[in-house]
Order: C-alpha cells, then structure tokens, then sequence
C-alpha cells in the first residue's frame, strides 16, 4: 500500500468502520419464515445474490446462523478462490446468511 493516500482519506481498518453482525438461532422461532442466504446463490461472474431460499425456523439448516440486512456485504471464506461476494441489495423478510460468509456491514455513518 502506498504511503500516500488522496486528499481526505485516512488509513483505517475494517474493525473501525465496520459494525458487529450479530448470530441468531431460527429454531427459537419456529412458525417464522427466514430467508437464508448460502454460498451457492452467489454468481461469482454478477457479484449478486441470484437465488435464496425460504424456510420455517423449525427446518433451519444449521449455518443459517448470522442475522443480515439490506447493503451487508457477504463474503465467502469457503472456496475462497470461487470469488462468492454480494451486497444485499434489497429488503428481505427475516433474512439470514450461512456461517460460510464473512458479513461486512458499514458501521454507523459510514457509506455500504
């Protein structure tokens, strides 16, 4: 990384400008309907989310397990080398991801 950075700009780490995604347990909500975001409804050419599914918190695949929203961004750390990366781009009922992703969520004040 060069030592120079553009006017305005400072050198930050993604701890600082990122906020904490929090872990939920569907289960604990059994009638609910989830929306589960995994690896495999990535297009990795796009880098958008083409395919969720739908489940009762009573059927929950047991990674679904990391509480996302709108401009998260979703990062793999499974088969890294598929380049799996999506932002959430629109509003979804209930939604959760797959323990494979990493999220990246902006912190408060900070643009997605």
């Amino acid at each position: 990384m060069p030592d120079q950075l553009p006017n305005g700009w400072v050198r930050t780490t993604l701890g600082e400008v990122c906020a904490r995604v929090a872990t939920i347990q569907p289960e604990d909500s059994p009638d609910t309907e989830f929306t589960h975001f995994d690896i495999g409804g990535i297009d990795n050419q796009s880098n958008r989310i083409v395919e969720t599914k739908t489940f009762a918190g009573r059927e929950a695949p047991s990674r679904a397990r990391q509480s996302v929203c709108q401009d998260d961004i979703l990062f793999s750390t499974v088969r890294t080398y598929l380049k799996k990366i999506a932002r959430i781009e629109q509003d979804y009922p209930n939604p959760v991801a797959s323990t494979g992703f990493t999220v990246i969520r902006a912190a408060e004040g900070v643009s997605p």
